[in-house]
């Protein structure tokens, strides 16, 4: 396959096959790729919001400090081959054909078994961090934590767990509680917990996951800034001001100065709405706003109108590219 039809390979199975979790499927995939995630270390990070900027911020940080490190994330926001990063640069085309060439052909192996696009875009990671040498990469969970495709990983050094709150209760649960145990499945014996610091529902499955693993939990107060270093070099945690001045994290808040400024940003839950109202106040005080808003059908839309627009001049709506778009 090509660049294009390796694209067009990827949205034909997803729209035959959706959201499966479990990671029977995964490790049947990875086998046939003969299991490359096994020659790669991680750190793993799950949580509702700041998932995608702690792994940035960690790459960037972690380079600096001359490690070859990858990331993988989801979903893409402007291309398919930022999801993929490793040994300071993204994915190529042929990169991601010749890769997703070999894990289409692993899939087709299967006995009865269809991997998700999800699965296949995840296979690609670890076959592509296997294949540039990465030392240590760095796991964005797609949903949840414990039935993840990412968690099919057993080399994990560090587990971190940022901000959680209602998001996908349809699959991961109504309560907070049942929503952080799933991120805590990505715990791991001996791999030491980062965890930003939760309201006590969501902090209590997370400390009965890290006793029952039997590994360190450093809880981590917004107030603070702790440094955390462990007595291995792969799995130091490196905060170092040019690694994280440096890293650039596109859709995030992303500034584009002009007449007017435009910023650009994917909040799409409550919590995440909130912070991004709270940077739209501190940068821009009493300024009048323009919105342009487009939203899924399956989020808290209501709520998110209600936080964000009390003080819009003017709100523009557009409908995404998506079959559960509003």
């Amino acid at each position: 396959m090509d660049f294009l039809e390796a694209h067009n390979y990827l949205e034909k199975v997803r729209s035959q096959k959706g959201i499966v979790l479990g990671l029977d499927t995964m490790r049947h995939l990875m086998a046939k790729l003969n299991n490359p995630q096994d020659k790669v270390k991680f750190i793993q990070v799950a949580g509702t919001n700041g998932k995608g900027s702690t792994v940035a911020y960690l790459t960037s940080i972690l380079s600096e400090a001359g490690i070859k490190v990858g990331r993988y994330t989801s979903p893409a926001v402007f291309s398919s081959t930022e999801q993929y990063f490793a040994c300071g640069s993204c994915i190529s085309e042929s990169e991601y054909a010749k890769g997703m060439t070999a894990v289409a052909e692993a899939a087709a192996c299967l006995d009865g078994e269809t991997p998700t696009a999800f699965e296949q875009e995840t296979a690609l990671a670890f076959w592509y961090f296997a294949q540039k040498g990465c030392e240590l990469a760095i796991l964005e969970a797609g949903l949840g934590g414990d039935m993840d495709a990412t968690n099919v990983v057993t080399t994990t050094v560090c587990s971190i767990i940022t901000s959680i709150s209602m998001d996908h209760c349809r699959i991961l649960g109504n309560k907070l509680s049942e929503i952080a145990a799933h991120k805590a499945g990505i715990i791991k014996p001996g791999a030491p917990v980062i965890c930003i610091e939760q309201k006590e529902d969501a902090m209590e499955p997370i400390r009965k996951a890290a006793k029952a693993a039997d590994t360190p939990l450093y809880e981590v107060h917004r107030d603070e800034v702790r440094q955390i270093f462990s007595d291995k070099r792969e799995s130091i945690v490196f905060f170092r001001e040019f690694g994280i001045e440096k890293t650039r994290w596109g859709g995030r808040f992303e500034l584009h100065s002009g007449s007017p400024d435009i910023i650009l940003d994917g909040a799409h839950n409550p919590d995440g709405i909130r912070r991004l109202r709270e940077s739209v106040n501190q940068m821009f005080g009493a300024v009048p706003i323009c919105y342009v808003c487009g939203v899924l059908a399956d989020k808290d839309y209501e709520k998110e109108i209600e936080i964000l627009f009390g003080r819009a001049s003017e709100v523009l709506t557009v409908t995404p590219p998506s079959p559960r778009a509003m």
